[in-house]
């Protein structure tokens, strides 16, 4: 009771660790013991649930917060988009394989919870640290033909150890791929203006550049990059 009045996110699996852990210390024979019918205990997620609602009279609850909304005029925003991004292209005869879109993704490592387990009929559930997370940022660009561009992997840090070891599993196929792995030099792990120069002169630009020359076109030849459309 006095974590969830703590405000910790509480789960079956860390409710049930919790149980294992209380039981070890306070009554470690429960599961050494047989019972009548020669069974072991062996705190199950079924008794987990049953002791949750029985006996605690919890349920499970989402964290309560405000959501996100779209702005009023994002139909007329989009269209005008999608009109200036057809201009472009029929202006300046821009080919497919030159138009390349780049968007960031957030990858989790570690998540903190917005969902636990509260008292039945509570009216707002607050957790702590449903905003705190451990991840990365993966920069993925896609061109209009369909090529997949080596992606740009951002970490917060600035030192080597802030990076996935070269020895980390599958490393060698990601080197392979030229992907890019970089320290934000900052407190976060988000693209910063350093890290998008780098991937243009590294991944984008000479993707361009291989581009025009199979084509037979000048390297003046106008392209266009999209980003988080």
């Amino acid at each position: 009771m006095k974590l969830c009045e703590a405000r910790l996110p509480l789960t079956l699996v860390t409710i049930r660790g919790l149980l294992i852990a209380h039981l070890e210390h306070f009554a470690p024979k429960i599961f050494t013991t047989p019972s009548h019918d020669g069974t072991l205990f062996r705190c199950s997620e079924v008794f987990v649930r049953k002791f949750i609602k029985c006996s605690l009279n919890w349920t499970i609850r989402a964290s309560t917060c405000a959501g996100r909304k779209f702005p009023k005029n994002s139909d007329d925003i989009l269209q005008k988009a999608a009109l200036r991004i057809a201009y472009m292209i029929k202006h300046e005869d821009i080919p497919s394989g030159l138009v390349a879109n780049s968007d960031q993704t957030q990858v989790v490592l570690a998540q903190g919870s917005d969902v636990t387990y509260a008292p039945v009929n509570s009216n707002q559930v607050a957790t702590i640290g449903s905003e705190e997370k451990r991840a990365f940022t993966v920069l993925v660009t896609l061109t209009n033909d369909g090529l997949l561009l080596p992606f740009q992997s951002i970490h917060k840090g600035s030192m080597l150890g802030s990076l996935p070891s070269k020895d980390a599993k599958s490393m060698p196929e990601a080197i392979a791929a030229e992907f890019l792995f970089e320290s934000s030099k900052t407190t976060t792990y988000w693209s910063t203006q350093e890290t998008m120069r780098h991937f243009v002169d590294t991944i984008l630009a000479p993707h361009f550049e291989k581009v025009k020359k199979t084509l037979g076109l000048p390297l003046a030849q106008c392209s266009l990059w999209l980003i988080d459309c």
